[in-house]
């Protein structure tokens, strides 16, 4: 069994938005948008699934789909951090990488299946819809081309998290701070050991990165502010008279405004604490 909330809704907006109805839904009887909750701009990207099969289970297949290839990247990006044991010289010889693969290949494999099952993501998959998820491979993707200095792809993948969801640019915006960190770390702490040894100079891979990391920290914390006190405020006023996302209410004993909310963490940590360690 499904509900209305949240798969019947999440269908009903991808559907229309596949129809050029971006994002629209009926909600207790009247036509709105799905901007007075969330800022999901992910939903559009895969509406064109119903073009292909116009059936909500192509919403819960895509799903599954999409934190299963997690694990093919989460496995591609242990192989690479595992080749790291090697010296960057050893590293271009295939007779020395190969051998060291064949040891490997095993440990990053079982990194996968570990993943895939790991109880959280299962329950995340199997509570019907939601665009969160989404948002596992595209991290692993980052994650993946910072350790290959891919800056293109790891630039698209972190715009695609941001798109996931309002909140999730505050995580693109933590992709950011690890790829320049990334960049950065060499030059502060030099060579590391004779496995770990990697020169840093100013060479144009090394700025790419460094503008790609800064840059994603800033057009992702300036995309969250407009997500989530802008777009949402200003459809929420239509719709629910209240101009602001009906989600800080969830934390109404924290304070009346997000920055009173804010505050709370450095005021009261342990009403934080106490909230945080609530059931859902």
């Amino acid at each position: 069994r499904t509900h209305k909330a949240d798969l019947g809704q999440i269908d009903q907006a991808v559907w229309n938005s596949s129809r050029g109805r971006w994002l629209e839904q009926t909600d207790n009887g009247y036509v709105a948008t799905r901007l007075t909750d969330h800022v999901e701009p992910i939903l559009v990207l895969i509406s064109p699934i119903f073009w292909i099969w116009n059936d909500v289970r192509a919403l819960l297949l895509l799903q599954v789909a999409a934190v299963a290839a997690g694990a093919l990247l989460l496995y591609a990006l242990a192989l690479a951090r595992l080749d790291q044991l090697l010296t960057p010289t050893e590293r271009g010889q295939i007779w020395r990488l190969e051998p060291h693969r064949h040891h490997t290949r095993p440990l990053a494999a079982a990194l996968a299946v570990a993943f895939l099952l790991t109880p959280h993501l299962q329950s995340a998959v199997l509570t019907e819809f939601h665009a969160a998820p989404l948002a596992v491979p595209l991290i692993l993707w980052a994650f993946w081309a910072v350790e290959r200095a891919r800056w293109r792809q790891f630039i698209l993948a972190a715009v695609l998290v941001a798109a996931v969801k309002e909140e999730m640019a505050l995580l693109a915006a933590g992709l950011g701070v690890w790829a320049t960190w990334s960049v950065l770390r060499p030059s502060i702490f030099g060579a590391q050991t004779r496995h770990h040894r990697r020169e840093f100079t100013a060479r144009q891979a090394d700025l790419a990165g460094l503008w790609a990391g800064v840059g994603v920290i800033v057009v992702a914390l300036v995309w969250f502010y407009v997500a989530t006190f802008v777009i949402v405020p200003a459809h929420a006023q239509e719709v629910y008279g209240v101009a602001e996302s009906g989600y800080f209410q969830r934390y109404g004993a924290l304070g009346n405004s997000p920055v009173d909310i804010f505050k709370s963490f450095f005021t009261q940590p342990r009403l934080v604490w106490q909230i945080i360690m609530e059931p859902a």
